[in-house]
Order: structure tokens, then C-alpha cells, then sequence
């Protein structure tokens, strides 16, 4: 780790990622996230089809896979900011999927980040 008065800089024709590693400049919008906190996808213009969903990350994935309950893109995107679609019978997981209402607080996890098992009151026999 560097000291806070030291700035990283990065050997020509490369390009400094924000999260401190350099790049080469064909790797900046590319589509494939090479910095490790994605620095080198963002702020690029659209490169996917009118038909399909463009990833945070970068990546192009087909618009019906938007809001559909499942992780298609590297970091989830495509899954942030979709409207509440579980039925009433159902419980909402914080990671954005659908359980059977009767699956909450069964003692075993059915959501992918556990959701459904938290604040629950155990029963001890």
C-alpha cells in the first residue's frame, strides 16, 4: 500500500484503473470488467443491440433476462431496481428472487443471500 502522498501512475500507452492496477487502453470499454472494481466500464457508450440489456459490468444480455429473478449479468445489474413481482402467497427474498410463503423461517435457508432465515424466532422442543 502506498502512502496518501503518493500517486500511482501508469507507463505509457497504459491506463490507471481507479482501484490502482494498469490496463492497456484496448481494454477500456471493452465489455469485460479487467479493473477490479469495474473502473474500466464505466462511463462508456452503449455497445449492445436495441434488443437487449447492458450490464453495469458491461456485458450485453438479452432484455426478457432483465427483472426475471435471476443473476445474468458478472455483478447483478440486471437484477437492481426491478419492481416487486412475488405473489401474495409468496415471500420476497432481499436478493430479489421468490420463495413459497411457507419456506420462510423453516430452519433451512432457501434464499440465495439467506434472507429468509433472518429475525426468525426458533422453536426449541
Amino acid at each position: 500500500e502506498q502512502p496518501p502522498h503518493c500517486v500511482s501512475v501508469c507507463p505509457p500507452p497504459r491506463i490507471l484503473c481507479s482501484s490502482g492496477e494498469c490496463i492497456t487502453q484496448e481494454m477500456r470499454c471493452d465489455g469485460i470488467q479487467h479493473c477490479r472494481d469495474g473502473s474500466d466500464e464505466i462511463g462508456c457508450p452503449p455497445r449492445c443491440r436495441l434488443d437487449q440489456y447492458q450490464c453495469s459490468s458491461g456485458e450485453c444480455i438479452e432484455r426478457h433476462m432483465r427483472c426475471d429473478g435471476r443473476y445474468d449479468c458478472q455483478d447483478g445489474s440486471d437484477e437492481t431496481g426491478c419492481p416487486v413481482r412475488c405473489r401474495p402467497d409468496q415471500y420476497q427474498c432481499t436478493s430479489g428472487e421468490c420463495i413459497e410463503q411457507s419456506r420462510n423461517c423453516d430452519g433451512r435457508q432457501d434464499c440465495r443471500d439467506g434472507s429468509d432465515e433472518v429475525g426468525c424466532r426458533k422453536l426449541f422442543k
